[in-house]
């Protein structure tokens, strides 16, 4: 369901959240055991805080710069942007990435261990990642034309365009469709079955 939250007052909503356990989930790692073809073992995985992002940033950048100023023959091809791309992905896997028996503990001993790996397990750990936390976020990203009526509903009743902040920018592209529609129906485009085109994908 991607509607509007409902009868939650807006303070009582933030204490409700701030009071929630932290969105994680438990997942294979990537890598296979050649004996029993089955994986390794499992770790959690963990969207990143605020802090936490900003520290693997910073961190990024203090080692790409200390890499630059001191860079190696064989580095001779990469630019700034490069190392930083891949020390940064170093860092939020450093983060993200703990360990199933014991919650919130890290699973890698130091960033270095991660940029020893294999590219393709660095590259799966991190679409994982990338998977986990737009699963877990609080973006909604499809919604039907009903749902979309309880938005706009929220919207005028309200009278504030901060509930806005749920919806990621297709959502919002779709939302504003739709309001558009609603206003002008009879200058909406009609497909060749003569119906107007549906404006997004039902969550189901």
């Amino acid at each position: 369901m991607a509607g509007p939250p409902e009868n939650i007052d807006p303070s009582a909503l933030w204490l409700q959240l701030s009071e929630m356990p932290r969105p994680r989930r438990v997942v294979d790692y990537p890598r296979t055991d050649p004996v029993t073809g089955k994986p390794i073992g499992r770790v959690v995985l963990q969207p990143l805080s605020g802090m936490e992002a900003k520290s693997a940033a910073i961190e990024a950048g203090r080692r790409t710069t200390q890499a630059m100023k001191t860079p190696r023959k064989e580095d001779a091809a990469y630019d700034y942007d490069t190392v930083y791309s891949n020390e940064s992905t170093y860092q939020i896997l450093f983060r993200a990435v703990t360990r199933e028996e014991a919650p919130g503990v890290g699973f890698f001993p130091s960033p270095d261990h991660i940029a020893a790996m294999p590219q393709e397990e660095i590259g799966a750990l991190l679409r994982m990642y990338l998977t986990v936390k737009r699963e877990l976020g609080p973006d909604v990203q499809t919604m039907t034309a009903d749902e979309m009526d309880a938005w706009l509903e929220v919207l005028a009743r309200g009278g504030s365009a901060y509930p806005l902040a749920r919806l990621d920018l297709e959502a919002i592209q779709d939302l504003v469709t739709h309001s558009a529609r609603r206003l002008f129906p009879s200058l909406t485009v009609t497909t060749s079955s003569g119906s107007p085109p549906e404006s997004s994908t039902p969550t189901g």
